[in-house]
């Protein structure tokens, strides 16, 4: 397909999410991000240059995908197009030139090395269990398209049926996030979720200001040893200073933090440590998904029980930037001096990206001018 040619021509590494903005301007496209009414996106074939008009208004994954359709118009030679959401959204048998656009599109975004490689890091597919709205979830994720556009790529690929993909697609992203979380959001409901085990030891994360990073390893009180967070400087389960509140439930001891903030009620940390608990094994359930965990909300509490179980940390990136979490498995109680064994991640965080602003901050260059697009 003309898709799969173009990745090879380009050189596409298929190690992350498809950069659509770095091949509209590999292919010397004008590319432009405003307000539209009741268009997703347009194409406008020019004799000296050609350009891509994408609705800014948009959530990113759909300007994602209406850039990767009008890049279809581009290649497969097609003359100006205007683009609403009958048109990027769905096949559309009675438009050829818009199905041989959508259907680039969905090759371009969704190429086979991509997709196999984010099938094979599914937990179901470890787990050799059968796919969840959770896995759906994190399927579109890893390859930067909408959940629902996630949904369609897996049961074309005979990895669902079609009535699991309807019933997921009328959940929504929010439950099948719910469903990895175990519990209500931090705070934007639209922000992604991301779950790291032991099997990720080393990771880099490409996140955004207000994602959650889920991390959940195996510990065992009993015997005196438990993961302390080494860096950034917030305080883990087991790293309280002297004076912290205590509060006894009955089963556990919850030590509760007041955040930190700065004179604009910013959090002064880049990344902040809302969630810290110790899951007795009865409770902790599959930390592949992070199906478990009875949590009544995202206060700043720290949960203790007694012996083997899984260490639960959820993080929120903050501020932009990079930032490395390194724990290491110790016994604090004699000062913690000899690491057993450690854990690290790295974040890269990236800015909100709100609506109207589109898929980019583009510079000068980036943007259309009226006498050259369509010249």
């Amino acid at each position: 397909m003309a898709a799969t040619r173009l990745h090879r021509r380009l050189g596409t590494t298929f190690d992350g999410p498809v950069d659509v903005l770095g091949i509209a301007r590999s292919l010397d496209l004008v590319l432009m991000m405003q307000p539209l009414d009741n268009l997703l996106g347009f194409y406008v074939r020019g004799d000296r240059r050609s350009g891509i008009v994408i609705n800014s208004l948009r959530p990113e994954s759909l300007q994602r995908f209406t850039l990767a359709h009008e890049i279809g118009h581009h290649v497969l030679g097609h003359q100006d197009s205007a683009d609403d959401q009958h048109a990027v959204d769905r096949f559309d048998p009675d438009s050829p030139v818009e199905l041989a656009a959508q259907a680039f599109a969905a090759s371009l975004l969704m190429p086979r090395p991509l997709v196999t490689r984010a099938l094979r890091d599914l937990p179901a597919t470890r787990r050799g269990r059968r796919l969840a709205r959770s896995d759906a979830y994190l399927f579109s994720r890893q390859l930067g398209v909408s959940y629902e556009a996630g949904v369609w790529a897996l049961f074309r690929d005979n990895r669902l049926s079609l009535t699991d993909a309807r019933a997921f697609i009328k959940r929504r992203a929010s439950a099948a996030k719910n469903d990895l979380r175990g519990q209500a959001p931090v705070g934007d409901a639209r922000a992604d979720v991301w779950m790291l085990t032991q099997e990720n030891d080393d990771l880099t994360v490409m996140c955004r200001i207000g994602d959650e990073i889920h991390v959940q390893l195996p510990e065992d009180t009993s015997t005196g040893m438990a993961w302390l967070v080494r860096a950034p400087d917030v305080k883990g389960l087991f790293d309280w200073p002297p004076g912290s509140p205590l509060a006894w439930s009955g089963d556990d001891i919850q030590i509760s933090e007041v955040q930190q903030l700065d004179d604009q009620g910013s959090p002064t940390t880049s990344i902040e440590l809302v969630q810290d608990s110790h899951l007795a094994a009865s409770e902790s359930g599959d930390a592949d998904t992070g199906t478990s965990g009875p949590f009544a909300d995202y206060a700043a509490v720290r949960t203790i029980t007694t012996g083997p179980g899984v260490r639960s940390l959820t993080f929120v990136a903050r501020a932009v930037g990079s930032i490395q979490v390194l724990l290491e498995l110790t016994r604090p109680w004699t000062g913690g001096d000899a690491a057993y064994a450690s854990y690290q991640f790295d974040l890269r965080v990236r800015p909100k990206q709100l609506a109207e602003q589109g898929l980019l901050a583009p510079s000068t260059d980036d943007w259309a001018d009226e006498h050259v697009v369509g010249a």
